[in-house]
């Protein structure tokens, strides 16, 4: 207890001190928790020894060249797909542009129309 404050600034800070230390406590084992928890769940959880510097900096540059890729093929096959959406005409498509939530294909249809106005 902290002595010399007010009775009720007092039981408020030592309330929040109690609270603090059983949050920290709790979160002193949370990474054991977690994997006991997955390992309940049926996950098979392993332990991986660390990496040196030179290798972990050759594996993310080879994880962040598959992201790029990946990124590349999805960015070409949403291209594709709004070149082939079928076409709206003017009407339709400020109906579509009104419309708060649409589909993918909705999504793709107005991109379309957009792009063949500029």
């Amino acid at each position: 207890m902290i002595e010399g404050l007010e009775q009720e600034t007092s039981l408020a800070l030592n309330t929040w001190a109690d609270y603090a230390v059983r949050v920290n406590t709790g979160l002193r084992h949370y990474c054991e928790t977690v994997l006991a928890g997955l390992e309940h769940e049926g996950y098979q959880v392993v332990t991986v020894a660390p990496l040196q510097e030179p290798e972990a900096i050759a594996t993310l540059n080879q994880l962040y060249a598959m992201v790029k890729q990946v990124a590349k093929q999805e960015a070409v096959t949403e291209a594709r797909a709004i070149a082939f959406a079928d076409a709206l005409d003017a009407d339709a498509a400020q109906r579509l542009d009104e419309k708060k939530a649409k589909t993918p294909t909705e999504r793709r249809q107005l991109r379309q129309y957009k792009l063949r106005q500029t």
